[in-house]
């Protein structure tokens, strides 16, 4: 059974969650000046501006272990367990917001393409692992935040432009995770690794920022793309 539920976890689709106290948290604690630049897209800049966490994720302890084939199969099953609960929540939340008619029509494309990728990997994971619904996991600490606080996220403007930085931590710390493992293909997890190696979050997301850079708040971008990712340290460390 395990070894089955080892191949189910494809790409991210969805781990992208906003908490204020964690994200207020990191950057009082950050020693560094952020400054933005003309040269640097805002989806480069929030990446570049958030390296230090991104370091912190690639050392925790399920990461690491993962890397060297010595983490135990209940604990990736643990992982893929967590992620069909909350792929099955969040979906709600994107149908809501793209369904609010303040959202201009690019974003609303954006959000309900969201919604179907969601919608269908949550169907696939139920449907693979034989589970009726996702009401019958018990999500931990971590995955409760996640859809508690991505609700906030939504709630954050009505035209929805913060959702789009929300959803973006995900889609781009995975596959830079993927090209981190030295997995090879003899290893329990190298499905993980190709299944999550190529990164399509430049295309979806870099041009639709841009687009409206304008009418952000730049640093309040940073704060919510830092605790993005301290969220996502957060997952990986409770597993």
């Amino acid at each position: 059974m395990w070894i089955l539920l080892l191949s189910l976890l494809g790409s991210c689709v969805a781990r992208s969650v906003y908490h204020e106290d964690n994200y207020e948290g990191v950057l009082r604690n950050a020693s560094y000046q952020t400054t933005t630049s003309p040269e640097q897209s805002l989806y480069d800049w929030l990446w570049n501006e958030s390296q230090d966490i991104v370091g912190k994720v690639l050392q925790t302890d399920f990461l690491k272990e993962m890397n060297n084939n010595t983490l135990q199969a209940e604990r990736y099953i643990q992982m893929t367990m967590q992620d069909i609960y909350y792929v099955a929540a969040v979906v709600d939340v994107l149908v809501y917001a793209a369904a609010n008619s303040e959202v201009s029509p690019d974003i609303k494309h954006f959000l309900v393409g969201m919604a179907k990728s969601y919608d269908d990997f949550a169907k696939y994971l139920l449907t693979t692992n034989s589970i009726h619904d996702s009401e019958n996991i018990l999500p931990n600490t971590a995955v409760k935040v996640y859809v508690e606080s991505y609700k906030q996220i939504s709630e954050m403007s009505s035209d929805k432009l913060y959702l789009v930085v929300g959803l973006l931590p995900c889609s781009r710390l995975w596959p830079h995770i993927a090209a981190w493992l030295n997995t090879t293909e003899d290893s329990p997890y190298y499905s993980f690794k190709k299944s999550n190696m190529k990164d399509n979050s430049r295309k979806k997301f870099e041009a639709l920022l841009e687009s409206y850079r304008h009418e952000f708040d730049e640093s309040e971008a940073l704060l919510l793309f830092r605790g993005q990712l301290s969220n996502e340290l957060m997952f990986f460390s409770q597993l």
